[in-house]
């Protein structure tokens, strides 16, 4: 290559990559794509075109772009390590592992590398293995604030001199995801030291840094809510009896998150004749591939939709559902948010069960408000706008149980806690599964879990979380207010 062309194929990457990192995929797709019109075997356009792609959910086409890239240069570690991103996304975890580690091999300070087969190994359950990577991560590369939040996740802090580091650091991050990173691990740290009010304080300021990022409307979501209970009455469901795809596999459990429904899939996931599909996109990805990307738009076509797309609609969802675990009688998609679906999922899926979990208010909105959410959940990073929104869902979720009553399991945290046998048989019954004494044992379960829950789902039940929201109640005050249920 001309000394030209370089710094032609330099430039255009350099742009590719600041495209990329302002959020604009398209543009940035492009100069990666004239990188390649440059020099077909350059690597580094190869992996940034196949991150982009990944983003846009096409990880097939990125993966061959990761293949062609390490076909082209065997010994880039940037290469592996991209491929190991997409087969994590694909869950696809032991070749993800191996391939993080071809990464290291190649580069042994590799930190994002160490960062993420962290990850692989944490959905695995192997939390030892991910908290040893983590910690070389950070070893290798000491400003690296995600790795010490990973780190915070999967590390039970007992020392204070644990956390002098992330402080230090804290004080010098220049990037507000640095700081949000870091004020969420910092607030559990202190919660592991018992230094509630501390904890607290880091975990205010987090939230606060979060939510300066996010454009959230509550009165929006309210409306929202009010359209969907408009729409899906008694009346819509009356005229549409047996409406749909009659398909039985699918099981729903939803609610909000950090509610159980990931200890409900758990359970569930032991029988044998259940497998645990995890959170899934697939019921968004059916509305918006046939009807509307527009959500907002999505209720009034359903309630115009005649029954041939209603069948449509629900089909679409069982293929996609099916092809997690082809010849599974039972698979479980707990995306906590489908609660607001509930009516769709009836009008195209009407033989799907739905497990509806639930727990405290308070314990809920604090472990929330505690937890750094990897999706959106624009709702979470305020107290009083979390305790409304908290108001919205259960005035929502009794819409639906007035409207298809004895169609949706209640599942409370608290009494499966203190009722676990008696608790798990209802679940069974309901889901028309035969009792099983692997339900009992569901900790003992080898499965990829991709949820903030992963290791404690790993851990017989126990009492400890219920009431924690006592220990923050003074500065808890601004979700008391608005909560209308404080149970």
């Amino acid at each position: 290559m001309s000394d030209t062309l370089l710094a032609k194929t330099t430039a255009t990457l350099k742009k590719g990559i600041a495209k990329q990192q302002a959020g604009q995929f398209d543009e940035a797709l492009a100069c990666f794509s004239e990188c390649l019109n440059y020099d077909p075997k350059h690597v580094e356009s190869l992996c940034y075109m196949g991150a982009i792609l990944e983003v846009k959910g096409k990880i097939d086409v990125a993966i061959s772009c990761y293949k062609m890239a390490i076909s082209i240069e065997p010994d880039n570690p940037f290469a592996h390590y991209s491929m190991g991103n997409a087969l994590t996304e694909k869950q696809q975890l032991d070749a993800a592992v191996t391939y993080y580690q071809k990464a290291i091999d190649i580069k042994a300070d590799y930190a994002y590398a160490y960062n993420n087969m962290g990850n692989a190994l944490g959905y695995q359950g192997k939390i030892a293995d991910a908290a040893n990577c983590y910690k070389k991560a950070v070893e290798y590369k000491g400003d690296f604030s995600a790795a010490y939040f990973n780190l915070s996740q999967v590390n039970k802090f007992t020392h204070i001199a644990e956390t002098q580091a992330m402080k230090n650091l804290l004080d010098k991050e220049p990037h507000n995801s640095g700081k949000i990173a870091l004020n969420f691990a910092l607030g559990k740290a202190m919660a592991d030291l018992g230094c509630n009010e501390e904890s607290f304080d880091y975990y205010l300021v987090g939230n606060r840094l979060m939510r300066k990022t996010i454009n959230f409307d509550i009165n929006k979501t309210a409306t929202n809510f009010a359209f969907y209970k408009k729409i899906f009455d008694k009346k819509f469901f009356a005229t549409r009896k047996k409406w749909g795809c009659l398909a039985t596999t699918p099981i729903f459990i939803l609610g909000m998150p950090r509610s159980g429904s990931t200890l409900i899939e758990q359970i569930l996931s032991s029988h044998p004749e259940v497998f645990g599909g995890g959170e899934q996109l697939f019921l968004k990805e059916v509305l918006y591939e046939n009807i509307s990307q527009d959500l907002n738009l999505i209720p009034q076509a359903i309630d115009e939709m005649p029954f041939q797309t209603a069948e449509k609609l629900g089909q679409a969802y069982i293929d996609k559902l099916a092809g997690l675990s082809p010849g599974s009688p039972y698979i479980t998609d707990k995306m906590p948010e489908n609660f607001l679906y509930i009516g769709i999922i009836k009008a195209i899926l009407p033989e799907a069960k739905i497990i509806h979990c639930h727990r405290s208010p308070m314990d809920t909105c604090l472990s929330i408000f505690q937890q750094k959410f990897s999706g959106v959940h624009d709702y979470a990073y305020d107290l009083t706008e979390l305790g409304e929104y908290y108001n919205l869902y259960r005035g929502l979720m009794d819409h639906w149980h007035k409207t298809l009553p004895n169609t949706i399991l209640d599942v409370t945290y608290e009494n499966l806690i203190n009722n676990r046998e008696i608790e798990i048989k209802r679940v069974l019954d309901f889901c028309n599964l035969e009792w099983n004494d692997n339900c009992l044992d569901f900790h003992k379960t080898k499965r990829n879990i991709q949820t903030a829950s992963n290791s404690q789902v790993r851990k017989p039940l126990y009492s400890s979380s219920i009431d924690r929201w006592r220990l923050y109640k003074s500065q808890l005050q601004p979700l008391i207010n608005a909560l209308d249920d404080k149970k």
